[in-house]
């Protein structure tokens, strides 16, 4: 394990405890986010992908902190899918990532809130016309925008721009490889509180 990853694991281990001792005060709230997105990888080391593709993707959002006054901090656990389709001379590439992330909002109960996240991803890439897939890991950073008062609202939607990192080994090569990508997202938050899912949108 890296440097970047024990002090990401640590700072985990230390919010899920901290998430404990607020228990007594208010219940763990659990939202779902459902999203779609438009990528363009920037730069890679690669010959020949496309370099434009969509997606959408899926998540869990666990609140860690902010149930009194103080800005929330969110674990989330992401499933997303990306596709790029190629043309005849680039080829079409299949992006499936999965891992945790950590969203931190500044400020709450506003219409807009700003937020950042940053999340450690696993990556498989998949190249059409070649058998197999390629396994790596990703770190992505993303900023956007919450659009809503979650203290009234049971759905809020948001945009978000991210820049993934991308570390990936060639076939039958000892060295890695890397791809930069840029994404923009757009999607909706269903949120859910103290245990009781809220149904009625209000958008």
């Amino acid at each position: 394990m890296n440097q970047r990853s024990f002090f990401f694991v640590l700072f985990l281990f230390i919010s899920v405890v901290n998430v404990e001792a607020q228990n007594g005060i208010e219940r763990v709230s659990k939202d779902r986010t459902f999203s779609l997105s438009s990528s363009y990888i920037a730069n890679n080391d690669f010959e020949n992908l496309a370099q434009l593709g969509f997606g959408g993707s899926f998540e869990f959002s666990y609140k860690l902190s902010g149930y009194q006054k103080k800005s929330p901090v969110y674990l989330m656990i992401p499933l997303e899918y990306n596709y790029f389709p190629g043309t005849a001379s680039e080829a079409s590439i299949n992006i499936l990532a999965y891992g945790w992330s950590l969203r931190h909002h500044f400020g709450k109960n506003k219409p807009v809130v700003p937020f950042v996240d940053y999340s450690l991803l696993l990556t498989q890439l998949r190249e059409a016309s070649i058998e197999g897939y390629i396994i790596g890991h990703q770190t992505r950073f993303g900023f956007g925008l919450n659009f809503g008062n979650e203290s009234e609202k049971k759905y809020l939607s948001f945009v978000k721009l991210e820049y993934g990192y991308h570390n990936l080994p060639e076939r039958g090569e000892k060295k890695t490889k890397h791809m930069h990508t840029i994404n923009f997202r757009f999607g909706l938050r269903i949120l859910k509180k103290n245990g009781i899912e809220q149904k009625v949108a209000t958008l």
